[in-house]
């Protein structure tokens, strides 16, 4: 029997829009003349319409429905009395679904409808299958930490005729973030060093830092928990200077109170700044930064995330002693000089998906920074404050240090 098709092309709806109960159905209501009903005997089959075929990608299942027509015998023909009928496939892929409309079908458009539409329904409902909110604030949590390490490690380097030292800071910041993912963050932490001044012009060191950070976002409350390693080194010959710092972060975050995916981040940091010391106090400054940070989500949909920033620095701080008291402020802006790779690769179902998440830093922030210290004996003493303003978004840290020099 010679299959013949003809009729309207079908129509395609989505009928819900939740990860786990997602149907797409595509109603086919083309006529498939099987057997000529004038030449057919009663109950010979003659045609089959109203074919419906219900695809559930998650669960991997089609179902397909149709009514059959059936001879009566007399050149004319009847609805089958016991349809629809039902025919139930499991383990169904989107591979599978193109080859049954291509090969067995003839017909493409089904497929390319269903496809489509579920192009459509991802892009409409990533949110569900991934946080990616989490992702710009990871970004952002651990930018700060790194520029937090950098500016207390050298608040508390200095060249003195006692070739080691050891310091300790304590640290509080806190973010807050308006716009498209908006929050606030509050975060304690630490951080540890030791150098030893190898010249009169070249010191070394190395340190820790950890810092527990809570964010209020929603859908839930996140917890983040970020520890550092970091080897830094400051040259100076005269009085001109040269910092550097390396540091690698390691950090989980944790939901609160809800089923999102917890993950962890990865981050390598460097920072190289130059200066100069005038005679009045002032230091001119200029320096880039480096990030490079990767989120690894623990979701079926969203293996990895990774981002690069580079910035530019420049300005200048300065110091006035009134004797043991030491007054300081810097003041610096940051450009993004190149912007960073803000897209997320999604793979749902073996299909891959990129969207483009905000990012909160580019290009243009400025930072501010006080402090004070206090000398006594081999032990200083030292207070800081900075501020960082970026485009809806301001971060505060307050540190107290403490150094000694043996």
């Amino acid at each position: 029997m010679k299959k013949i098709i003809f009729g309207f092309i079908g129509m395609f709806c989505v009928i819900s829009a939740h990860a786990v109960d997602l149907t797409l159905e595509y109603y086919d209501n083309t006529v498939y003349f099987i057997e000529d009903p004038y030449t057919a005997k009663r109950d010979d089959l003659t045609s089959i319409s109203d074919e419906r075929y219900y695809f559930k990608p998650f669960d991997k299942t089609l179902t397909i429905t149709a009514i059959h027509w059936l001879g009566d015998g007399s050149g004319g023909e009847y609805e089958d009395p016991n349809s629809p009928y039902v025919f139930n496939y499991t383990d169904i892929t989107f591979d599978w679904l193109k080859s049954y409309f291509t090969d067995y079908i003839g017909n493409e458009y089904p497929f390319t409808q269903i496809k489509n539409q579920f192009d459509d329904w991802v892009v409409n409902n990533f949110s569900e299958l991934v946080d990616l909110s989490v992702i710009g604030i990871s970004r952002n949590v651990v930018k700060q930490h790194n520029i937090d390490i950098y500016n207390y490690v050298f608040s508390n380097t200095r060249f003195n005729e006692d070739k080691f030292s050891v310091w300790g800071t304590t640290l509080f910041n806190s973010i807050n973030k308006s716009g498209k993912y908006d929050y606030s963050t509050n975060g304690l932490g630490i951080v540890l060093g030791a150098d030893l001044r190898l010249s009169d012009s070249v010191l070394i060191g190395a340190g820790y830092s950890y810092s527990n950070v809570d964010i209020d976002v929603n859908p839930s409350d996140i917890l983040f928990d970020t520890s550092s390693v970091f080897l830094y080194s400051k040259w100076q010959p005269n009085k001109f200077y040269v910092n550097g710092l390396v540091a690698y972060n390691f950090a989980d975050y944790e939901y609160v109170d809800s089923e999102l995916n917890n993950g962890d981040v990865s981050a390598l940091f460097a920072s190289v700044m130059v200066g100069y010391k005038t005679e009045y106090g002032l230091s001119p400054e200029i320096g880039i930064r480096y990030t490079n940070i990767e989120l690894n989500q623990n979701s079926e949909y969203l293996k990895k995330s990774k981002s690069d920033f580079y910035s530019v620095v420049a300005g200048a701080a300065y110091e006035h002693a009134l004797g043991d008291f030491v007054l300081g402020g810097r003041a610096l802006v940051e450009y993004d000089v190149t912007q960073p790779d803000n897209k997320v690769d999604l793979d749902v179902l073996g299909y891959k998906y990129n969207f483009e998440i905000e990012d909160t830093e580019r290009p243009l922030g400025v930072e501010l920074g006080i402090w004070t210290e206090y000398n006594i004996g081999g032990i200083n003493l030292r207070l800081n404050y900075d501020l960082r303003l970026h485009t809806d978004m301001v971060n505060h840290t307050g540190g107290l240090s403490l150094l000694y020099c043996f």
